[in-house]
């Protein structure tokens, strides 16, 4: 790993699991995952926060002098 490397964060929030990864690119490589219970039936902005914490974990992963290019999210319908 450089630490000019590009670095990115995806999150899938789903019904059961919000499923999370930072990614190195170029190569393209998750280099850590996180998984947190969705618990569905909460207030969505429980939820939303949840997401928040992960991403803010997984991007304090990048490296001093890495190049964040932000966060990537996918939801249900």
């Amino acid at each position: 790993m450089s630490a000019g490397d590009a670095w990115a964060v995806g999150l899938d929030v789903g019904g059961t699991k919000i499923a999370g990864g930072l990614v190195r690119f170029p190569a393209g490589e998750v280099v850590a995952r996180r998984r947190v219970p969705t618990r569905a039936g909460r207030d969505p902005a429980d939820i939303l926060a949840d997401a928040v914490g992960l991403a803010a974990e997984l991007a304090a992963g990048v490296p001093a002098g890495g190049h964040f290019l932000g966060v990537g999210l996918g939801v249900p319908e």
